[in-house]
Protein backbone atom coordinates (compact mmCIF):
# COMPACT_ATOMS: atom_id res chain seq x y z
CA UNK A 1 0.00 0.00 0.00
CA UNK A 2 1.35 3.65 -0.96
CA UNK A 3 2.76 5.11 2.29
CA UNK A 4 0.53 8.01 1.92
CA UNK A 5 -2.06 6.13 2.03
CA UNK A 6 -0.93 4.52 5.31
CA UNK A 7 -0.93 7.66 6.97
CA UNK A 8 -4.12 9.23 5.94
CA UNK A 9 -7.16 6.82 6.80
CA UNK A 10 -9.01 9.64 5.23
CA UNK A 11 -7.43 9.37 1.83
CA UNK A 12 -7.83 5.66 2.26
CA UNK A 13 -11.26 5.72 2.53
CA UNK A 14 -12.19 8.26 -0.53
CA UNK A 15 -9.84 5.41 -2.51
CA UNK A 16 -12.14 2.57 -1.48
CA UNK A 17 -14.83 4.59 -2.39
CA UNK A 18 -13.67 5.00 -5.73
CA UNK A 19 -13.82 2.17 -6.74
CA UNK A 20 -17.05 1.06 -9.30
CA UNK A 21 -19.47 -1.25 -7.35
CA UNK A 22 -20.52 -3.90 -9.69
CA UNK A 23 -24.31 -3.65 -8.90
CA UNK A 24 -26.26 -7.18 -8.21
CA UNK A 25 -28.95 -6.60 -11.08
CA UNK A 26 -26.41 -5.41 -13.49
CA UNK A 27 -26.88 -8.48 -16.12
CA UNK A 28 -29.03 -9.34 -18.92
CA UNK A 29 -32.23 -6.79 -17.52
CA UNK A 30 -33.99 -4.65 -15.65
CA UNK A 31 -37.29 -4.68 -15.00
CA UNK A 32 -39.26 -0.73 -15.68
CA UNK A 33 -42.85 -1.76 -14.98
CA UNK A 34 -44.11 -2.76 -12.70
CA UNK A 35 -42.07 0.07 -10.25
CA UNK A 36 -40.86 -1.00 -7.07
CA UNK A 37 -43.74 -0.58 -4.63
CA UNK A 38 -46.20 -0.06 -7.07
CA UNK A 39 -49.87 -0.90 -6.79
CA UNK A 40 -51.67 -3.05 -9.17
CA UNK A 41 -55.33 -4.22 -9.64
CA UNK A 42 -55.75 -7.72 -10.99
CA UNK A 43 -56.83 -7.85 -14.67
CA UNK A 44 -54.16 -6.42 -17.72
CA UNK A 45 -50.67 -5.67 -16.68
CA UNK A 46 -48.40 -4.15 -18.68
CA UNK A 47 -44.37 -4.96 -18.24
CA UNK A 48 -41.26 -3.36 -19.31
CA UNK A 49 -37.78 -3.64 -19.15
CA UNK A 50 -34.59 -2.85 -20.51
CA UNK A 51 -31.01 -3.71 -20.58
CA UNK A 52 -29.17 -3.75 -17.17
CA UNK A 53 -25.47 -2.75 -18.92
CA UNK A 54 -23.85 -5.76 -17.63
CA UNK A 55 -22.41 -9.15 -19.16
CA UNK A 56 -24.34 -10.53 -20.43
CA UNK A 57 -26.18 -7.56 -21.59
CA UNK A 58 -29.83 -7.70 -23.10
CA UNK A 59 -28.55 -7.96 -27.10
CA UNK A 60 -26.76 -11.56 -26.02
CA UNK A 61 -29.93 -12.78 -24.55
CA UNK A 62 -32.44 -14.44 -27.30
CA UNK A 63 -35.72 -15.95 -25.46
CA UNK A 64 -37.26 -15.75 -21.80
CA UNK A 65 -40.15 -17.15 -20.22
CA UNK A 66 -41.70 -14.83 -17.21
CA UNK A 67 -43.51 -15.46 -14.17
CA UNK A 68 -45.29 -13.75 -11.61
CA UNK A 69 -44.04 -15.13 -7.61
CA UNK A 70 -45.89 -14.49 -4.87
CA UNK A 71 -43.67 -15.02 -1.21
CA UNK A 72 -40.13 -14.79 -0.23
CA UNK A 73 -36.74 -15.38 -1.76
CA UNK A 74 -36.35 -19.10 -1.18
CA UNK A 75 -37.91 -21.93 -2.88
CA UNK A 76 -39.31 -22.83 0.45
CA UNK A 77 -41.39 -19.91 0.87
CA UNK A 78 -42.07 -18.83 -2.98
CA UNK A 79 -43.96 -20.10 -5.26
CA UNK A 80 -44.47 -19.22 -8.73
CA UNK A 81 -48.48 -18.19 -9.70
CA UNK A 82 -48.86 -18.01 -13.34
CA UNK A 83 -46.66 -17.68 -16.46
CA UNK A 84 -46.61 -14.30 -17.87
CA UNK A 85 -47.31 -14.22 -22.01
CA UNK A 86 -46.48 -16.91 -24.06
CA UNK A 87 -43.22 -19.31 -23.01
CA UNK A 88 -39.97 -18.72 -25.05
CA UNK A 89 -40.62 -15.07 -26.04
CA UNK A 90 -38.13 -12.65 -27.53
CA UNK A 91 -36.02 -10.80 -24.78
CA UNK A 92 -35.90 -8.04 -27.97
CA UNK A 93 -39.20 -7.16 -27.37
CA UNK A 94 -38.87 -5.07 -24.30
CA UNK A 95 -42.23 -5.75 -22.92
CA UNK A 96 -45.53 -8.36 -22.85
CA UNK A 97 -49.04 -7.14 -21.79
CA UNK A 98 -50.87 -10.00 -20.19
CA UNK A 99 -53.88 -10.62 -17.24
CA UNK A 100 -53.74 -11.06 -13.84
CA UNK A 101 -55.98 -13.93 -12.74
CA UNK A 102 -57.54 -12.46 -9.56
CA UNK A 103 -57.84 -16.13 -7.99
CA UNK A 104 -54.54 -16.80 -7.93
CA UNK A 105 -53.88 -15.33 -4.56
CA UNK A 106 -54.86 -13.17 -1.52
CA UNK A 107 -53.53 -9.41 -1.70
CA UNK A 108 -50.02 -8.92 -0.12
CA UNK A 109 -48.17 -5.54 0.54
CA UNK A 110 -45.28 -6.06 -1.42
CA UNK A 111 -45.83 -9.31 -1.32
CA UNK A 112 -45.11 -10.11 -5.26
CA UNK A 113 -42.63 -9.91 -8.32
CA UNK A 114 -41.14 -11.15 -11.60
CA UNK A 115 -39.15 -13.70 -12.31
CA UNK A 116 -37.50 -13.73 -16.44
CA UNK A 117 -35.46 -17.05 -17.22
CA UNK A 118 -33.87 -16.41 -20.16
CA UNK A 119 -31.60 -17.96 -22.56
CA UNK A 120 -27.77 -16.34 -24.09
CA UNK A 121 -26.65 -16.78 -27.68
CA UNK A 122 -24.32 -19.10 -26.14
CA UNK A 123 -26.41 -21.18 -24.44
CA UNK A 124 -26.12 -20.36 -21.13
CA UNK A 125 -28.96 -18.98 -18.88
CA UNK A 126 -29.73 -15.92 -17.10
CA UNK A 127 -31.79 -15.15 -14.62
CA UNK A 128 -33.87 -11.35 -13.39
CA UNK A 129 -36.04 -10.15 -10.69
CA UNK A 130 -38.10 -7.52 -10.70
CA UNK A 131 -38.97 -5.25 -7.37
CA UNK A 132 -41.74 -6.05 -5.48
CA UNK A 133 -44.97 -4.57 -6.04
CA UNK A 134 -48.75 -5.14 -4.49
CA UNK A 135 -51.24 -6.51 -6.04
CA UNK A 136 -54.95 -5.55 -5.49
CA UNK A 137 -58.79 -6.47 -5.43
CA UNK A 138 -57.37 -10.18 -5.40
CA UNK A 139 -59.97 -12.45 -3.82
CA UNK A 140 -57.70 -16.06 -3.75
CA UNK A 141 -55.95 -17.76 -0.65
CA UNK A 142 -52.26 -18.04 0.07
CA UNK A 143 -50.58 -20.76 1.76
CA UNK A 144 -48.74 -19.89 5.46
CA UNK A 145 -45.43 -20.73 4.21
CA UNK A 146 -45.49 -18.18 0.93
CA UNK A 147 -47.54 -15.58 3.35
CA UNK A 148 -44.87 -15.90 6.07
CA UNK A 149 -42.13 -15.50 3.28
CA UNK A 150 -44.23 -12.18 2.19
CA UNK A 151 -44.18 -10.56 5.07
CA UNK A 152 -40.81 -11.28 5.92
CA UNK A 153 -38.96 -9.40 2.89
CA UNK A 154 -42.46 -6.80 2.29
CA UNK A 155 -40.25 -4.35 4.44
CA UNK A 156 -38.09 -3.68 1.29
CA UNK A 157 -38.78 -3.19 -2.30
CA UNK A 158 -35.90 -4.20 -3.62
CA UNK A 159 -35.24 -7.17 -1.44
CA UNK A 160 -35.14 -9.80 -3.57
CA UNK A 161 -33.02 -12.47 -5.08
CA UNK A 162 -30.25 -11.47 -6.77
CA UNK A 163 -29.85 -12.10 -10.66
CA UNK A 164 -27.91 -15.38 -11.95
CA UNK A 165 -25.62 -16.44 -14.35
CA UNK A 166 -25.43 -20.09 -14.97
CA UNK A 167 -23.21 -21.09 -17.51
CA UNK A 168 -24.22 -24.52 -19.01
CA UNK A 169 -21.07 -26.68 -19.49
CA UNK A 170 -20.96 -28.02 -23.23
CA UNK A 171 -19.86 -31.85 -23.53
CA UNK A 172 -16.28 -32.08 -25.22
CA UNK A 173 -15.25 -35.52 -27.17
CA UNK A 174 -11.90 -36.96 -25.16
CA UNK A 175 -10.08 -39.67 -26.49
CA UNK A 176 -9.40 -40.94 -22.70
CA UNK A 177 -12.69 -40.03 -20.49
CA UNK A 178 -16.16 -38.67 -21.89
CA UNK A 179 -17.28 -35.45 -20.13
CA UNK A 180 -20.89 -35.23 -19.07
CA UNK A 181 -23.12 -31.62 -19.04
CA UNK A 182 -23.11 -30.20 -16.05
CA UNK A 183 -24.04 -26.11 -14.87
CA UNK A 184 -22.28 -24.15 -12.38
CA UNK A 185 -24.53 -20.68 -10.85
CA UNK A 186 -22.89 -17.70 -9.79
CA UNK A 187 -24.19 -14.40 -8.98
CA UNK A 188 -23.10 -11.18 -9.94
CA UNK A 189 -21.94 -10.92 -5.97
CA UNK A 190 -19.37 -13.43 -6.72
CA UNK A 191 -20.92 -15.70 -4.59
CA UNK A 192 -21.41 -19.61 -5.51
CA UNK A 193 -25.11 -20.59 -5.88
CA UNK A 194 -27.01 -23.96 -6.51
CA UNK A 195 -27.34 -24.56 -9.98
CA UNK A 196 -31.18 -23.29 -11.22
CA UNK A 197 -32.88 -24.92 -13.95
CA UNK A 198 -32.78 -23.60 -17.23
CA UNK A 199 -36.15 -22.46 -19.34
CA UNK A 200 -37.05 -24.75 -22.30
CA UNK A 201 -34.83 -23.41 -25.35
CA UNK A 202 -34.14 -24.57 -28.52
CA UNK A 203 -30.81 -26.10 -27.39
CA UNK A 204 -32.47 -28.01 -24.38
CA UNK A 205 -34.93 -29.73 -26.49
CA UNK A 206 -33.62 -30.91 -29.56
CA UNK A 207 -36.38 -31.55 -32.75
CA UNK A 208 -37.37 -34.87 -31.97
CA UNK A 209 -40.24 -35.35 -34.76
CA UNK A 210 -40.40 -37.02 -38.45
CA UNK A 211 -39.18 -35.00 -41.51
CA UNK A 212 -41.86 -34.14 -43.97
CA UNK A 213 -40.29 -36.33 -46.42
CA UNK A 214 -40.59 -39.29 -43.48
CA UNK A 215 -44.41 -38.75 -43.24
CA UNK A 216 -45.05 -38.58 -46.67
CA UNK A 217 -43.41 -41.76 -46.85
CA UNK A 218 -45.15 -43.40 -44.44
CA UNK A 219 -48.50 -42.19 -45.48
CA UNK A 220 -47.90 -43.24 -48.99
CA UNK A 221 -47.09 -46.37 -47.94
CA UNK A 222 -50.61 -46.89 -46.36
CA UNK A 223 -52.24 -45.85 -49.42
CA UNK A 224 -50.36 -48.67 -50.81
CA UNK A 225 -51.10 -50.86 -48.49
CA UNK A 226 -54.85 -50.43 -48.03
CA UNK A 227 -55.11 -50.81 -52.24
CA UNK A 228 -52.93 -54.17 -51.64
CA UNK A 229 -55.50 -55.51 -49.53
CA UNK A 230 -58.64 -54.26 -51.23
CA UNK A 231 -56.89 -55.69 -54.49
CA UNK A 232 -56.68 -59.07 -53.16
CA UNK A 233 -60.27 -59.12 -51.45
CA UNK A 234 -61.64 -58.49 -54.89
CA UNK A 235 -59.54 -61.27 -56.64
CA UNK A 236 -60.57 -63.55 -53.83
CA UNK A 237 -64.19 -63.07 -54.57
CA UNK A 238 -64.03 -63.40 -58.08
CA UNK A 239 -62.31 -66.57 -57.94
CA UNK A 240 -64.91 -67.99 -55.48
CA UNK A 241 -67.64 -66.94 -57.57
CA UNK A 242 -65.96 -68.49 -60.73
CA UNK A 243 -65.34 -72.16 -58.74
CA UNK A 244 -69.15 -71.80 -58.07
CA UNK A 245 -70.29 -70.98 -61.26
CA UNK A 246 -67.91 -74.04 -62.31
CA UNK A 247 -69.67 -76.49 -59.93
CA UNK A 248 -72.82 -75.43 -60.95
CA UNK A 249 -72.64 -75.80 -64.47
CA UNK A 250 -71.00 -79.21 -64.28
CA UNK A 251 -74.05 -80.42 -61.94
CA UNK A 252 -76.21 -79.36 -64.67
CA UNK A 253 -74.29 -81.52 -67.15
CA UNK A 254 -74.27 -84.57 -65.00
CA UNK A 255 -78.40 -83.87 -64.15
CA UNK A 256 -78.97 -83.70 -67.93
CA UNK A 257 -77.16 -86.32 -68.89
CA UNK A 258 -78.90 -88.74 -66.31
CA UNK A 259 -82.33 -87.57 -67.45
CA UNK A 260 -81.07 -88.51 -70.99
CA UNK A 261 -79.88 -91.50 -70.19
CA UNK A 262 -83.30 -92.72 -68.34
CA UNK A 263 -85.32 -91.48 -71.77
CA UNK A 264 -83.39 -93.16 -73.83
CA UNK A 265 -83.90 -96.41 -72.08
CA UNK A 266 -87.64 -96.00 -71.84
CA UNK A 267 -87.77 -95.04 -75.93
CA UNK A 268 -85.48 -98.14 -77.01
CA UNK A 269 -88.82 -100.87 -77.66
CA UNK A 270 -87.49 -103.90 -80.29
CA UNK A 271 -90.07 -106.00 -82.11
CA UNK A 272 -89.04 -109.68 -82.22
CA UNK A 273 -91.44 -111.80 -84.33
CA UNK A 274 -94.22 -109.60 -84.02
CA UNK A 275 -93.59 -109.08 -79.85
CA UNK A 276 -92.15 -105.55 -78.67
CA UNK A 277 -89.56 -106.15 -75.85
CA UNK A 278 -88.72 -103.97 -73.38
CA UNK A 279 -84.97 -103.62 -72.28
CA UNK A 280 -84.31 -105.36 -68.37
CA UNK A 281 -82.06 -102.60 -67.40
CA UNK A 282 -82.86 -98.67 -66.33
CA UNK A 283 -81.60 -95.95 -65.30
CA UNK A 284 -81.32 -96.95 -61.54
CA UNK A 285 -80.25 -100.10 -62.34
CA UNK A 286 -77.80 -101.63 -64.87
CA UNK A 287 -77.36 -105.11 -63.49
CA UNK A 288 -79.90 -107.18 -66.12
CA UNK A 289 -79.66 -107.30 -69.70
CA UNK A 290 -81.90 -109.96 -70.35
CA UNK A 291 -84.59 -108.65 -71.95
CA UNK A 292 -88.15 -109.09 -71.36
CA UNK A 293 -91.45 -109.73 -73.18
CA UNK A 294 -94.87 -108.48 -73.32
CA UNK A 295 -97.02 -110.96 -74.47
CA UNK A 296 -100.50 -111.66 -74.31
CA UNK A 297 -101.86 -114.48 -71.57
CA UNK A 298 -105.62 -114.93 -70.34
CA UNK A 299 -106.20 -111.55 -72.04
CA UNK A 300 -104.40 -109.42 -70.03
CA UNK A 301 -100.66 -107.99 -71.60
CA UNK A 302 -97.83 -108.99 -68.57
CA UNK A 303 -94.20 -107.91 -68.73
CA UNK A 304 -92.50 -111.15 -67.79
CA UNK A 305 -88.84 -111.15 -66.49
CA UNK A 306 -86.53 -113.46 -64.83
CA UNK A 307 -86.86 -111.77 -61.42
CA UNK A 308 -90.35 -110.89 -60.98
CA UNK A 309 -93.45 -109.55 -63.02
CA UNK A 310 -93.99 -106.25 -63.64
CA UNK A 311 -97.19 -104.25 -64.50
CA UNK A 312 -97.61 -100.56 -66.48
CA UNK A 313 -98.75 -98.04 -63.98
CA UNK A 314 -102.16 -96.98 -63.89
CA UNK A 315 -101.64 -93.12 -64.11
CA UNK A 316 -99.98 -94.53 -67.86
CA UNK A 317 -101.21 -96.17 -70.76
CA UNK A 318 -98.55 -96.91 -72.97
CA UNK A 319 -99.16 -98.09 -76.61
CA UNK A 320 -97.30 -100.48 -78.86
CA UNK A 321 -97.41 -100.78 -82.46
CA UNK A 322 -96.05 -103.87 -84.65
CA UNK A 323 -96.39 -105.31 -87.32
CA UNK A 324 -99.42 -107.37 -86.68
CA UNK A 325 -101.86 -104.65 -84.59
CA UNK A 326 -101.93 -102.37 -82.06
CA UNK A 327 -102.05 -103.19 -77.96
CA UNK A 328 -103.06 -101.61 -74.76
CA UNK A 329 -101.58 -102.44 -71.50
CA UNK A 330 -103.09 -101.11 -68.39
CA UNK A 331 -103.28 -101.91 -64.58
CA UNK A 332 -106.39 -102.60 -63.00
CA UNK A 333 -108.53 -103.23 -65.86
CA UNK A 334 -108.99 -105.86 -68.41
CA UNK A 335 -108.00 -105.46 -72.45
CA UNK A 336 -108.55 -107.56 -75.46
CA UNK A 337 -106.13 -108.26 -78.26
CA UNK A 338 -106.62 -107.17 -81.59
CA UNK A 339 -106.49 -111.07 -83.61
CA UNK A 340 -106.32 -109.70 -87.49
CA UNK A 341 -107.22 -113.96 -87.91
CA UNK A 342 -110.86 -113.21 -86.07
Amino acid sequence: MPAFMQCNPLVHLLFLLSVPIHHAFAIGIEFTTPAGGATWPAGPITINWTDAGGDPNMADLTTYTLQLMVGGNSPDNSKALQTVGKENAMVSDKGVEDDIQADLAQSIQNGFYLMMTSNTSQGNQVINYSNRFTLIQMNGTTEEAYLSGANKEAGAVSNVPEAQYNVISQPTASATSSSTPSATSSSTASTVTSTASASPSATDHPHSGKSNGETAAIITGCIFAVIGLVSIFIWAVFFIRRARRKRAERSAIEREAALNDSTSDLGKLAFVDGKAELPAHSASSSSSTFPRELTPTTERYEMHGFDKRAEAPSEMVFELEGDIGLYEAGSGRKSKAYDPTL
